[in-house]
């Protein structure tokens, strides 16, 4: 690589430098000639040594052919470096140059060392650009953007989350906005965050250098050295910029400034084309949304309680046949197919263009290039609607089952993208924020409507109700006189979400309400994408049922080892990827591709294993992959899913919310006794012994134990509670209740004390009484029968009348104390 940077330097290398802006200037390299500055004006800096700024070239020959080139700028008040143009021969690409550019000392780096030797120095940051794909029009560039993001991903370059605006690179040339501003962090020294001010104070004196060419020159010339001076003036802690684009960027700077580091950028990851591989047109997705109607009306359910019975001709005979003997006769709950009430069958999805997760500590971006001008793109799906319901508890668990068309199918990042709903935590910036608002909204319309409808919307939608949170328990949540000390018990747990509906306000479900779900994939009907070949096909098809037979001898410990099974897995570098996929799709992560053999294994641990599927649990979902699925192929049309999957889930998800209940109740009234009265000890027996006796309502008559006869279900059970963390909060729950019984116990102590101090006082008074009688005869008897008689009367009535007066007194004093409430408080 030669250095081209002065004009010594220049003069010995005239013909090189001569070769390297043909290769510069060539159509395959820029294009467009608003993001190209003339030769000329580049040849000038370096010739005249300008500072404004110094020009720098790297060019990368192969023998006395230049094949590659930088052109890169360093400005001297800022001390940061853009790095204008990288260019590579078209026959050269992919081929690692820009690497060795990049990376190598005879690079990149190796110029920095000569800036800092050169200047004194040190070099704040290197930038770059790159064209933005969403807004760069086909044709335009002399390399597909998306593609070129991807390489200087694997370079090492991040982005700054900013409105960029490149200015005017010469005269009669125009603004550009379709560039992403970017950096190679590593070049300097910087991680994950650059400061604010580096960035203003780069983007401030790159304007300045450009300042001929830009239209406010022509009016304020003054503008850009008032920007700059205002960007290099350390002691200035909010710039005041008079060029408008430099105070655009940097008031969205200030808004997007890392939460954690006040004045400091975060870098993300520069965003990635979804490139996917496969087409699963055979594959479901339920979502689980679980209902407790005893505080939720459905309103409108008039068609779904004229078949409110538990008999249905699709899901009966599935149902039966899972119920253990005990339960046939009287079963705790049933499913119905709720399709043949709604004629809606299928629905439009539509997709954002970009998803915005965190994986290992990146902020990464997937996106895609085919979406309207909203930025959507659309699928269209089948959709079925069942529920379960659970009479005992009053729960109703609906089913909306997403499944592709044949012939059309789902890849995996849009599975993914729909798994997000519930789950995926593990990449921030999932379907569901904080206030369970769709961090990427994701939107679906029914035939013969416009109208947009989020997934708890739809559901509505398709289920022809409206829920509604009953009154008297809206009045206890949203009341601003809530009870000083017990609040209220029932309900505690109750998680709602605001709807304003013309201007009224309802109370609903909503996603809090969906927290777990299905999927379920045949890869009988599983494409790879961009494979046209019949053999190829076939022979991915057999890899994996070779794969899905070892995975199964494997678990069983049977004839193959993880070993022997480890190495088959790596042999098929496609077959590889669909597992990768697989754990992409169940733990609803982008980020599926880095994972390896160990990771893999460890997600798709096999619960239920046979020569043709397994099922797996991961946090909230319920899991199937495999072939040959008869029970889905029988289910598909009706149903949408197999129903083996369905109903053992909808029990895993009502238990569940039953154990949050009864656990949210006592954690309620415990936390009423240690604060409820300005921070004293406060607990009303009746409310102990209302809240005990109903957490072990829910816990040992609501909480439904293991109801299936097969063992695959019953182990579904075991470890799907065990697995989620239902059985632990259950023993944490029992433990409080043994809290309870201790305060109850001691509630009825100091009852009982209570209660044996007035029965004396009571004797007490009446002892007196009966030692007055005497002491009165004696007191009077010198006076006349008559006098005794009155003073005896006065002397008694007196003493009756203290003897009132003394129980008021106490009276009062049992009401003062709360007792007749059975209240106690403790200092």
């Amino acid at each position: 690589m030669v250095y081209i940077h002065d004009t010594v330097t220049l003069a010995e290398n005239a013909g090189l430098a001569e070769a390297f802006f043909d290769l510069y200037e060539h159509p395959h390299n820029f294009p467009d000639p608003d993001e190209r500055e003339p030769r000329e004006n580049i040849f000038g800096r370096i010739q005249t040594g300008s500072g404004d700024p110094f020009t720098h070239l790297i060019a990368y020959c192969i023998g006395d052919a230049v094949k590659a080139g930088v052109i890169a700028e360093f400005y001297p008040q800022s001390s940061c470096i853009l790095l204008t143009y990288i260019f590579v021969e078209k026959s050269l690409r992919g081929k690692g140059v820009a690497s060795k550019l990049i990376r190598s000392e005879e690079g990149v780096p190796g110029l920095i060392k000569l800036i800092e030797n050169k200047h004194g120095k040190q070099v704040q940051a290197v930038f770059f650009e790159t064209n933005n794909p969403k807004e760069t029009p086909p044709g335009t560039d002399s390399m597909d953007p998306a593609q070129r993001l991807l390489h200087f991903y694997s370079l090492g370059g991040k982005r700054l989350d900013l409105k960029y605006v490149q200015p005017p690179l010469d005269h009669g040339l125009g603004s550009v906005t379709n560039l992403f501003l970017c950096l190679f962090p590593h070049l300097t020294g910087l991680a994950f965050v650059v400061p604010t001010e580096v960035v203003m104070r780069f983007l401030a004196e790159f304007y300045y250098s450009l300042r001929p060419f830009h239209v406010l020159a022509k009016t304020n010339a003054d503008a850009f050295l008032h920007d700059l001076e205002e960007a290099l003036d350390r002691e200035k802690k909010a710039p005041d910029f008079l060029v408008p684009e430099l105070q655009d960027m940097y008031r969205d700077l200030q808004q997007k400034q890392y939460e954690e580091i006040t004045g400091y950028q975060y870098l993300h990851e520069l965003p990635r084309i979804e490139e996917p591989r496969l087409m699963f047109e055979r594959a479901a997705v339920a979502f689980e949304f679980v209902v407790d109607e005893s505080y939720f009306e459905p309103k409108g359910f008039e068609a779904v309680e004229k078949i409110n019975g538990p008999f249905c001709v699709v899901t009966h005979s599935f149902e039966t046949d899972l119920f253990a003997y005990s339960y046939q006769n009287d079963p705790p709950y049933y499913t119905r197919c709720y399709n043949a009430a709604k004629p809606i069958d299928e629905i439009t999805v539509r997709f954002p263009d970009e998803f915005k997760f965190n994986s290992e500590g990146r902020r990464e971006t997937f996106f895609t290039l085919d979406h309207d001008s909203e930025g959507l793109h659309d699928i269209r799906l089948r959709v079925f609607l069942n529920f379960t319901w659970f009479k005992q508890s009053n729960i109703r668990v609906w089913h909306l089952v997403f499944t592709a068309f044949e012939g059309h199918g789902l890849h995996e990042y849009n599975l993914i993208k729909l798994m997000k709903y519930f789950s995926g935590a593990q990449e921030i910036g999932s379907l569901k924020n904080d206030a369970n608002i769709p961090a990427h909204p994701i939107l679906f319309t029914v035939p013969g409507s416009t109208e947009a409808l989020d997934l708890y919307g739809l559901l509505e939608k398709l289920a022809g109700i409206r829920y509604q949170l009953k009154p008297e328990f809206q009045a206890k949540i949203f009341s601003e006189k809530k009870p000083k000390f017990f609040g209220y018990d029932e309900g505690v747990g109750i998680e709602t979400e605001e709807r304003v509906e013309n201007g009224k306000k309802r109370y609903v479900p909503g996603f809090k309400a969906l927290r777990t779900g299905i999927v379920q994939i045949d890869t009988d009907y599983c494409q790879l994408i961009n494979r046209q070949d019949e053999d190829d096909a076939s022979n991915f098809q057999d890899t994996l049922k070779t794969l899905y037979a070892r995975l199964s001898l494997a678990d069983d410990g049977q004839k193959t080892t993880d070993e022997e099974l480890q190495t088959e897995y790596r042999r098929h570098p496609d077959a590889e990827y669909v597992f990768e996929a697989y754990c992409g799709i169940t733990l609803g992560i982008f980020d599926f591709s880095r994972m390896g053999y160990e990771e893999v294994s460890d997600t798709l641990i096999p619960r239920s294993s046979t020569q043709s599927s397994f099922l797996t649990i991961n946090r909230g979902v319920l899991s199937s992959f495999g072939y040959d699925d008869q029970v889905l192929a029988s289910s598909w049309d009706t149903i949408g899913i197999n129903p083996y999957l369905l109903i053992p889930s909808a029990v895993l998800a009502a238990n569940d919310y039953i154990s949050r209940d009864a656990d949210a109740r006592i954690s309620h009234l415990l936390n009423n006794v240690e604060n409820g009265n300005g921070g004293k000890k406060a607990y009303n027996l009746s409310m102990l012994e209302k809240t005990r006796r109903d957490v072990i309502n829910l816990l040992n008559i609501d909480f439904l134990p293991n109801i299936f006869q097969y063992p695959t279900e019953q182990d579904l059970y075991e470890y799907g509670l065990t697995h989620r963390g239902v059985y632990e909060r259950n023993r944490r729950t029992q433990a409080k209740l043994e809290q309870i019984d201790n305060l109850i116990e001691e509630c009825n102590q100091m009852l009982n004390q209570r209660y044996q101090f007035l029965i004396s006082v009571a004797a007490t008074a009446l002892a007196v009484i009966q030692l007055l009688a005497p002491l009165s005869n004696l007191l009077f008897s010198n006076f006349s029968v008559k006098i005794k008689t009155l003073l005896g009367m006065e002397i008694m009535g007196a003493l009756i009348l203290s003897a009132l007066l003394f129980g008021v007194f106490v009276r009062w004093w049992y009401r003062k104390l709360g007792l007749n409430k059975r209240k106690i408080r403790h200092n």
